[in-house]
């Protein structure tokens, strides 16, 4: 999994950084299937975690972080949020 405290200190992992309005990001959020899992970062609040399950390993893998106040989401795979870079 990828680690919050790269975002916080500047740093990323993911191969995208775009911009996603909130309005597109809680519509999105309404629409995704329960094997989504959407989270507040509990030491930054403008922060929301996005996480799925891989059964075959039963772990959960990492897939994107929204910041809420500079409506920023960094992703790999941008097409799973509805956008395309």
């Amino acid at each position: 999994m990828k680690q919050i405290n790269e975002y916080l200190q500047g740093g990323n992992t993911f191969k995208n950084e775009v911009r996603y309005s909130k309005s597109d990001w809680e519509k999105w959020k309404k629409a995704t299937t329960e094997d989504v899992l959407v989270g507040n970062y509990e030491d930054d609040k403008d922060l929301e975690l996005v996480y799925i399950p891989d059964h075959n390993d039963k772990k959960i893998e990492h897939i994107g972080t929204y910041n809420k106040k500079k409506e920023i989401l960094w992703c790999d795979d941008i097409a799973f949020f509805g956008h395309e870079v």
